[in-house]
């Protein structure tokens, strides 16, 4: 007796898992763009801090785009997601631990 989905079902499984990697990189996208628009605000207006921060938000969202892996922040409503988050934050030096 075999164990394996029906083909239905993995075709469907593929559809959302292109769907998410897709939606992953539009993500991405639009994060490499708001870190480089805040980058070059905090030029302007001589925020060394901003402009490093926004260096890795711009980082994190091109790396997004190429590898279509979530890197960002969620909602941080349970602890595990506030915990999550806290360090994501640190890994992005938007936060010390």
């Amino acid at each position: 007796m075999s164990t394996s989905k029906p083909h239905g079902a993995n075709a469907g499984e593929q559809g959302y898992n292109a769907l998410k990697n897709q939606a992953t990189r539009l993500h991405g996208a639009g994060e490499a763009i708001r870190g480089n628009i805040n980058q070059a605000i905090d030029t302007a207006a001589g925020d060394k801090e901003g402009i490093r921060k926004n260096e890795n938000v711009a980082s994190v969202g091109v790396a997004e785009m190429d590898d279509a892996v979530h890197r960002g922040h969620g909602a941080g409503v349970t602890p595990r997601d506030t915990k999550g988050e806290k360090v994501m934050q640190a890994a992005q030096g938007e936060r010390t631990l």
